[in-house]
Order: C-alpha cells, then structure tokens, then sequence
C-alpha cells in the first residue's frame, strides 16, 4: 500500500510538471523575462527531486542604463594587471569610465565644375615618367584621352580641323592640347617629345638631324618633321 501510495504522487507530481512545460512560450508580464531557477537537490538522493528540480520564475528585465553625462559615453578600461599575481587583481583588472563622444561632421562638398572633375584611371601606363611626374602615356576608356599634365585621363574635345583632305585620308593639320601636335599621316594628336632633335645647326639654322614620329620624316631645311611622302597610303 505503500509503495502504491508513493507512486501515485509520483505520477501527479510528474502530470503537474509536465503541464508546467507545456505552457505557453511566455506568461510573464511585461517588464519580466523568464528564467530557469534550479533547486539545491541531488535527483537520485530524493524521490520526489526529479519533480522539482527545477523552475521557471518572472524576474525582472534588466534595463541598460548609463550613468555617464551627455555628450559622453561608457568605455572600459583595462589596467595594467596580471590576474594571476595579485590576489584582488581580478576585482579590478577593468573599470568603466566616461569619455567624450567623437563629433563628427557631416559637410556637403562644393559643387564641382566640369574642369574639377577626376575622370577614371587609365586601363594601362608606361613607366616612363615625364617633367610633370605623371606617365608618358596612358590608355584610357573610351571617349577619354590622356593629359600627360594633368595626370588623368580628361574628355575628349571637339577638334578643329581643316576641311582639306591629305593622301593618307586625314585632316592636313588639327587643334591639339598643350603640349602635342597634329601627325597627319596618322590622323592623331601626339606628344611633342617623340621627335628629338640633335644641338647641331646646320646651314639653315635649324637642327641638323631629327628622329620624327611614326609616318614622318625629317626636312632640314624649314627644320621640322613633315609627312613622309614613302609611308604606306590606305
């Protein structure tokens, strides 16, 4: 009898604990959390343990708040302790103090004009630099070309050409920038530079010699690179 007795509050025991589980997901109030309680007990040196092992109580939520004035906010700060050389040092290894907030300001940048504009890099450079510290040469998108001055890569201008036609199909001479010159026979604006001329002046004042661009050959007598009449006609 017992033995009946014992196991029967068992099973009630066992049927309230299981309806306690199968509550609802939460039935705290608001302002309160759910938490697990677990009871000082050893469930096999007690019959009854395995019942109430356990608990769920309401305890309050913690809400975060910070004791620091405006405009500062909460940091913590570690001091120069080893934990495991002082006794008290792990009660105070870190503390909280106030410090002041960054300011930051958010300012709109002036309108930009046309000519203040970086256009995208180039897709590819030589290594050469020139007296301006930027690339010889660069190949840009399209629709852009390289300004060796500058050192980026600026829209391509509407060019001033003349209406006359050479053998080679181009314009016989084109507006360039600062610093190149209309190659006619390549229908192209180039630098400057890739026509070296030696210090020698020969009989009529000019350079004696001349390495000229591609589809140019050099005339000593007026001194300059003029189209080259052999280069390959289309």
């Amino acid at each position: 009898m017992k033995n009946l007795l014992v196991l029967t509050t068992l099973i009630l025991s066992l049927s309230g604990f299981a309806g306690e589980v199968n509550q609802p997901a939460s039935f705290c109030p608001d302002g309160t959390r759910e938490e697990i309680v677990y009871n000082d007990c050893v469930p096999t040196a007690e019959i009854m343990c395995a019942a109430w092992y356990s608990r769920i109580e309401c305890v309050p939520v913690e809400v975060e708040t910070s004791t620091c004035p405006e405009g500062t906010r909460e940091e913590t700060i570690y001091n120069d302790c080893v934990p495991t050389a002082e006794t008290m040092c792990a009660a105070w290894y870190s503390r909280t103090e106030c410090v002041p907030v960054e300011q930051t300001e958010n300012t709109e940048p002036a309108p930009l004009t046309p000519a203040d504009v970086t256009h995208p890099a180039p897709t590819w450079c030589t290594f050469d630099i020139n007296q301006w510290g930027h690339p010889s040469i660069c190949g840009c998108v399209k629709g852009f070309r390289w300004n060796k001055i500058a050192g980026t890569c600026d829209d391509v201008k509407p060019r001033r050409c003349t209406r006359d036609r050479n053998p080679w199909g181009h314009s016989s001479n084109c507006s360039c920038d600062e610093g190149d010159y209309w190659n006619q026979v390549l229908g192209q604006c180039r630098p400057e530079y890739l026509q070296i001329c030696t210090a020698d002046i020969n009989q009529w004042g000019h350079a004696s010699k001349c390495s000229c661009d591609t589809g140019l050959s050099y005339d000593q007598t007026i001194g300059k690179c003029t189209p080259d009449q052999n280069f390959p006609k289309p």
